[in-house]
Parts: structure tokens; sequence; C-alpha cells
């Protein structure tokens, strides 16, 4: 016995929440754009400021149950007389800005000075939210004066070293 299926029109499911995905699946990936020469930015403050828009990088997750992947290597450099630089990586998300520095998942990074260094800061994320979020770098220097530096700048020993941010949404 034969049987026919017949459809004038097959539509795909309409939203995120209609669409089932196995455990670890890749949704998205967004990465930085910016990260060539000229993307370099100065701080000297001894108090977390953010290194501006050219390394941030926003995601919009398809899930709210969705972690989100942050990995970034970042070309950096404390001037002689900072004892230290500081890289921390923070969440926006409609203005509501959440510092990762201190809850031991690598949301930090620090060195020492004198040499151009090449540093990752990774973290997952559970952002619990479908809103925009943007992940954005702040730095400071150990004392107000000395200078923390971010980026690549071909007249430098930073040449080196690039710059790379990349976010993956993965299902849950």
């Amino acid at each position: 016995m034969a049987s026919t299926l017949t459809v004038d029109t097959i539509q795909g499911a309409t939203t995120a929440a209609n669409v089932k995905l196995p455990p670890g699946s890749i949704v998205q990936h967004v990465q930085l754009s910016n990260t060539g020469r000229g993307a370099q930015t100065t701080h000297s403050s001894n108090s977390f400021t953010h290194t501006g828009s050219k390394f941030d990088v926003t995601i919009t997750p398809k899930f709210q149950t969705s972690l989100i992947l942050y990995n970034a290597s970042l070309s950096v450099h404390a001037a002689t007389g900072s004892s230290y630089g500081y890289w921390e990586l923070r969440r926006d998300i409609g203005g509501t800005v959440t510092s990762f520095g201190d809850d031991g998942n690598y949301g930090m990074s620090k060195i020492h000075q004198g040499l151009w260094l090449q540093i990752p800061l990774f973290y997952v994320d559970s952002p619990n939210t479908t809103s925009a979020i943007t992940y954005k770098i702040f730095s400071r220097a150990n004392a107000n004066g000395n200078t923390v530096y971010t980026g690549w700048n071909s007249a430098s020993d930073s040449k080196a070293n690039g710059c790379y941010v990349s976010v993956l949404e993965i299902a849950q």
C-alpha cells in the first residue's frame, strides 16, 4: 500500500523557543572585527577604565539557557614605572555592567612591567537572557600616573602580537 503526502507550504520554526538543539551545540559565533593597526588604547589610572569600543564584542543569545564562551588573546604592556597592569572582562546588558574579575573563573589577567605580552582572557558565562550582551575589557595600572596599553601598534614591540576576541553561544 503506497502513501502520499501533499503539502502546499513547509514552514520552519518561527522562534528559537521552538527549536531544540542537543546540549553543547554551537548556536552562533561572533568575533571582534577590529584587530588591525591602531586598535590600541592607553590608560594611566589605578581605577579600572573601559578600554573603549575597539575591544567590545556584542552577542544576542537565541536561547535564555545558553552558555556564552568568551575567548580573547590581547597584546598588552605595563610601562616602566607600572609595577603591574590588570585587565578585566565585564558584561553589559542594557547598561547593567557586571564584573567577572573576582569569581575565580578566569575573567581577569595581570602582568608585570616591561614587555609586551600576549594574555588570555577566558570566561564561561551563564547570562540567562536573550537580550544583547556586550563583553567589554577594562584595564588599570597599579598606581595613578603609570601607564598600561592594550592592543597593537606598528611602532612598538606589540607588532609581534595580535588581538583576537571570539564569543560562542552554546546550547544547553
